[in-house]
């Protein structure tokens, strides 16, 4: 299992140092972008991520939680990211979803989506032969810090066997919110390829630690 260090909680005046400190651990970083809308927070936008255009070292993982991801996704997709997953839940209807799917791709970009934790996964799943990324929110999205919440786990067996038992399947399933060494071992179990990890990381005194931890 991979892990993406979701920097949202990392100290921005010390980021380079932040960054630094996990890339011995992990080459995926996962950038949450919030527009305050979308969600009731507001993160940093293009030019944070922008910092890491030239680093081809990283893995630029971003999680965009915005209304009208069809009008703004290229403001991302310009920024030498490798993933671009926008939420199922900001479009008006499944067409969009099929174009901005399309659209993002067409930039040679990886395309995830992304689902709340109130949200059936059996709504995204005529979306799942197109996608590279399904991202299961595992918290109420727009905050760190906050509790997992188990009805996650039946998404991740869902999608774990669906891609197994059905051909051209090629999604990694990632889970963002509340990850930390007390239930990676589960979710590894179940078929997860990427969680995502915030407050777990940055808030360790001693981050390999936690990375071996994580991934015990």
């Amino acid at each position: 299992m991979k892990i993406s260090a979701s920097i949202l909680n990392c100290n921005f005046l010390k980021l380079e140092e932040e960054i630094s400190k996990i890339k011995p651990f992990t080459s995926m970083i996962h950038f949450d972008v919030m527009d305050g809308h979308f969600v009731n927070n507001l993160s940093f936008g293009q030019s944070i991520i922008n910092l890491f255009k030239d680093d081809k070292s990283i893995i630029k993982d971003v999680h965009i939680m915005i209304d009208n991801p069809l009008k703004t996704y290229k403001n991302y997709t310009d920024l030498g990211i490798d993933y671009l997953t926008f939420h199922y839940e900001a479009l008006s209807n499944d067409d969009e979803v099929f174009k901005l799917i399309s659209l993002i791709r067409q930039e040679n970009v990886k395309v995830g989506l992304s689902i709340k934790p109130e949200t059936d996964v059996l709504k995204i799943k005529k979306f799942l032969p197109l996608l590279d990324l399904v991202l299961l929110m595992s918290v109420e999205p727009g905050q760190g810090g906050q509790k997992f919440m188990n009805n996650v786990l039946s998404k991740i067996v869902f999608l774990n066997v669906y891609r197994q038992t059905h051909d051209n399947m090629n999604y990694l399933i990632e889970a963002d919110g509340g990850i930390n060494d007390t239930n990676s071992k589960l979710l590894k179990g179940l078929g997860l390829d990427i969680a995502v990890v915030g407050s777990y990381l940055f808030k360790s005194d001693d981050i390999k630690t936690s990375f071996e931890k994580l991934n015990g």
